[in-house]
């Protein structure tokens, strides 16, 4: 009788070798169960740290509004210190200056054209 085809109805050598052989087997799928429940674990360690910090959904918009507000005042000053800046450039002033000359000009030849009026 060998150890290896002899099946659970071939007497006690075969029934032995089976339960050898199905043990051998069934270890390494409670060791997979065992590795699956550590990971669940985790998993639902990790879900329930993110629960215990998720805020409510007024809190969200609480604090989505204030970023928006902060965002815009930012801006604000931002857009403001730029139009500063371009005002105050050299060649925003010349350009200024050239444009009110050609109006004044443009002015005073209308005047010197219809005179009375």
């Amino acid at each position: 009788m060998g150890s290896t085809s002899a099946g659970p109805d071939e007497g006690s050598q075969g029934v032995l070798s089976g339960y050898f052989f199905y043990e051998k087997r069934r270890k390494p799928t409670v060791k997979m169960k065992l590795s699956i429940a550590i990971a669940v674990l985790m998993l639902v360690f990790a879900a329930h740290t993110e629960a215990q910090e998720a805020q409510t959904i007024e809190e969200r918009f609480s604090k989505f509004s204030d970023q928006l507000k902060e965002m815009s005042d930012d801006m604000t000053v931002k857009t403001q210190d730029l139009m500063k800046k371009i005002g105050d450039s050299e060649f925003i002033t010349k350009t200024r200056g050239w444009f009110n000359d050609q109006i004044d000009k443009l002015k005073t030849k209308i005047d010197e054209g219809f005179p009375g009026q």
